[in-house]
């Protein structure tokens, strides 16, 4: 097994590991291939369908990961395969994650990365340049609020349904100490 071969599968058994290290909030549903060239899980996080959030919200949200052949010198790529109103996803479920390629990223990190963006997090959501432009214009209008809702993501426990929780926040996006 080479260097390449060794990280990638390396890397994708992190994935396959984040439903003992979420467990309740990550469900593994599929992965295809060999090697793996696709996972597909199951998120239990609370997150907007629309302007309305946290009125009305989706509890769960299937993902695909997208392994390139050559990963990590080409970065995966993630889908989401139900609708998210949120200024880091693309109307068409694409994933922005909002940094650019660098080979030391392990997938696991990338699926966290891809959790806290669906959980709303205002200390990673970015509207400055936007996947979904109606969805910035929403979220830079309520955290111009002062509060912004989000959800609480615990490793422990699936959230209740209730999980929703209002943080502080700044003018500009930074979570309030």
């Amino acid at each position: 097994m080479d260097a390449q071969q060794f990280r990638r599968a390396a890397d994708v058994e992190g994935v396959l590991a984040l439903p003992r290290r979420w467990p309740g909030l990550v469900e593994l549903r599929a992965s295809e291939g060999r090697p793996v060239r696709a996972i597909e899980l199951l998120l239990y996080i609370r997150t907007a369908v629309d302007r309305s959030f946290p009125r009305r919200s989706r509890a769960a949200t299937r993902m695909r990961l997208e392994i390139p052949g050559n990963y990590p010198f080409v970065p995966a790529r993630i889908d989401l395969l139900d609708p998210v109103f949120n200024p880091n996803v693309f109307p068409s479920g694409v994933l922005c994650v909002g940094w650019t390629a660098v080979a030391n990223w392990r997938l696991a990190d990338l699926v966290v990365r891809a959790m806290r963006v669906i959980a709303l997090d205002p200390g990673i959501i970015s509207a400055a340049r936007p996947a979904h432009y109606d969805a910035a214009e929403w979220y830079e209008r309520v955290r111009e609020r002062g509060w912004f809702p989000t959800v609480e993501l615990s490793p422990q426990v699936r959230p209740p349904r209730r999980s929703i929780v209002f943080r502080k926040t700044r003018r500009h996006g930074a979570e309030s100490p």
